[in-house]
């Protein structure tokens, strides 16, 4: 016969719940990022429109991939100024032309 002392058998945690400790958090980070990505996207791009008006190239868009900056002007505009006023901005990181001469 064997006799049981009432001694508790202490068990690791399951590996789902060190999973779920760290993954839940990692999952709403990751939705919430992609959230405010499109925001700051707008919000740049509505900018930057404002900006080609006032440097004169309101024909030119502009268009963002995060903080990159996608400028089309139409061919033979002298993109030099959009380009410049938009690397400017607060919140760009780079300008790329597309459409004309560079």
């Amino acid at each position: 016969m064997t006799s049981t002392t009432g001694a508790r058998v202490r068990r690791t945690p399951a590996p789902w719940w060190i999973a779920a400790l760290f993954g839940i958090p990692l999952i709403f980070g990751f939705v919430g990022a992609q959230a405010s990505k499109g925001a700051i996207q707008d919000d740049l791009t509505e900018r930057a429109q404002q900006v080609l008006q006032g440097v004169g190239a309101g024909d030119a868009t502009v268009t963002f991939d995060g903080r990159d900056a996608t400028l089309r002007t139409p061919a033979g505009a002298d993109a030099a100024p959009a380009r410049d006023a938009i690397a400017k901005m607060p919140g760009v990181r780079t300008v790329v032309v597309q459409g004309s001469a560079q």
